[in-house]
């Protein structure tokens, strides 16, 4: 089965329920279906249990509003059960522990139980293949797409894209992609012959060869137009990591500049398995604006905040981004069929953005921000989490 996992996480918070936009017409995650490598924060209750506070269980979500979570491999589940059942408020018959996270965050893994994923089943995962193949972008084209019309594509994306053969195939060679597209409401044509699409090829740095390619970045067309041979190189983007070695959480945030500066996916494997000794690491993102490390050091190598001024800051930066992207969601309702152009007013976000309104309010009102971020955050929507680093216990 193909498997294109998303991001999503689990929180014991205000909305106490599985995180994700679930929009009609958009992408569903067909969530009953799939299995989640997740990094889980248990509840003090169960941590005392156990011994530990944080761990990766692979989990099964209850989609439905259900709030229903449950260890797939069943001697963990077992193993669980007997710690779980003197704990007030379990169920032994539906062996449910979302009564007792705080937290489940499922990402990309690339590394697992100190094993690392085999690239050819680690890029099963990524939605975007333009995170994991260097594709010749912005390729004039000609058609429409959901009555659309269309003079630009990304050669290959739609191939690579529904197709996992071909997703598998090009990490080790060249692949045929064809010229003509036929996808459901659409048709999509790249003339080969045009002067244009070679000329965008070569800025993409691909090089016209008149055989079977044999290095990354070649392309040969084929005789008649209608299909060309194509060696995608792989991509570099500033990935960021989330992992674990014992109870040490990994944070990593490669920086770079997405396509040209940065780190393959088989690069920060690399830098996890061996570099920080990872038994486990999951990819959150592949944005330097999403994953980054805040909270400068000054001179004297002290922080630029404590944890607690670090997270007043944050509020008041989430406080503004707020109020910019309602006010662009009212202007732009491009979510308007579906819920409606105030963004405040969506189901996942009126409770958690009135809260956000009281705390700013008592604690975050009038803050400076501009110096704990090295990068402004720029994308809407983003349910962030936000890791502190502690003291280590003297102890």
């Amino acid at each position: 089965m193909q498997v294109k996992r998303r991001l999503a996480y689990y929180i014991n918070s205000l909305q106490n329920q599985l995180c994700g936009m679930f929009l009609p017409g958009g992408y569903q995650e067909p969530i009953n279906q799939r299995i989640y490598r997740c990094l889980v924060k248990w509840c003090d209750a169960m941590a005392t249990h156990l011994g530990h506070r944080y761990e990766f269980l692979d989990l099964k979500f209850m989609a439905g509003g259900a709030n229903i979570i449950q260890i797939n491999d069943p001697k963990v589940a077992r193993k669980y059960d007997a710690f779980l059942r003197p704990l007030p408020g379990y169920n032994p018959d539906l062996h449910n522990i979302a009564p007792f996270l705080e937290f489940a965050l499922a990402g990309k893994t690339i590394i697992q139980q100190g094993d690392v994923v085999p690239l050819f089943t680690a890029i099963d995962r990524f939605q975007d293949v333009r995170h994991i193949f260097c594709l010749p972008y912005q390729i004039p084209c000609a058609g429409n797409f959901r009555r659309q019309g269309i003079d630009k594509i990304n050669l290959g994306e739609y191939q690579l894209y529904g197709d996992l053969n071909a997703r598998r195939a090009a990490l080790n060679g060249p692949i045929i992609v064809e010229t003509q597209l036929n996808p459901l409401g659409g048709f999509l044509q790249i003339n080969l012959g045009d002067p244009a699409v070679a000329d965008e090829l070569t800025r993409n740095n691909f090089k016209q060869v008149n055989f079977s390619p044999r290095r990354a970045g070649e392309y040969f067309p084929y005789p008649g137009g209608d299909t060309v041979e194509i060696y995608f190189p792989k991509s570099i983007y500033p990935f960021g990591i989330l992992g674990m070695s014992g109870q040490k959480i990994i944070c990593f945030a490669s920086s770079g500049l997405s396509g040209r500066i940065g780190n393959t996916l088989e690069g920060i494997t690399l830098i996890m398995s061996d570099g920080f000794s990872a038994e486990e690491a999951m990819v959150l993102d592949e944005g330097f604006d999403v994953f980054q490390m805040i909270n400068p050091m000054k001179d004297d190598h002290a922080f630029t905040c404590t944890n607690e001024e670090l997270l007043d800051r944050v509020l008041a930066f989430t406080y503004d981004q707020m109020l910019l992207d309602t006010a662009a969601s009212v202007n732009n309702p491009v979510n308007g069929p579906a819920l409606g152009g105030d963004m405040r007013e969506w189901p996942l976000n009126r409770d958690l953005l009135n809260q956000v309104e009281i705390d700013y309010g008592i604690r975050g009102s009038g803050l400076d921000y501009a110096d704990i971020f090295p990068v402004r955050l720029r994308r809407s929507q983003i349910r962030s989490i936000l890791i502190v680093a502690v003291p280590k216990n003297p102890q």
